[in-house]
């Protein structure tokens, strides 16, 4: 994993969790989308004014 920078890693670990809660039946589909539209792009756009 040398060659993987640290965000991607984050993409990774969130959508597996995601993916996880979705598969389970704790988090629906949509839901699912939702937050790793808000942690994944939102958050960031947010915190760096570009919206």
């Amino acid at each position: 994993m040398q060659g993987i920078k640290r965000f991607e890693v984050f993409d990774r670990v969130i959508c597996r969790a995601v993916g996880k809660l979705v598969l389970s039946g704790q988090m629906t589909y949509d839901g699912g989308i939702r937050a790793v539209k808000a942690l994944m792009y939102e958050n960031q756009a947010r915190f760096f004014n570009l919206e």
